[in-house]
């Protein structure tokens, strides 16, 4: 099953959030079971949305990836995790 998220970081930039795309993105779009990203403020924040083609798939990245290149004390985001149950692109729906 597709797995989805949902991750609010409060108090968070669209600076520091750019800033951490472009370190996180080229790895991200490289890696085996990453579908999509999608970014945007909230009141006070960022959010990022983000759909893989398993948790397992999308754990291993944060393992290997992303958790090394934290600072310790790098406050912890909201996740809300979700089942994608289905996904298509603009050319399979006008397919």
């Amino acid at each position: 099953m597709r797995y989805g998220f949902r991750m609010e970081m409060p108090g968070v930039t669209q600076e520091q959030c750019d800033g951490m795309h472009a370190h996180l993105a080229p790895m991200a779009g490289t890696e085996q079971g990453f579908v999509a990203h999608i970014a945007g403020p909230t009141e006070g924040g960022w959010y990022i949305t983000e759909v893989w083609e398993s948790k397992a798939e999308h754990e291993r990245f944060m393992q290997e990836k992303v958790f090394p290149t934290m600072a310790p004390d790098a406050p912890r985001p909201i996740i809300q995790e979700f089942e994608v149950y289905s996904r298509q692109t603009k050319d399979q729906l006008n397919a």
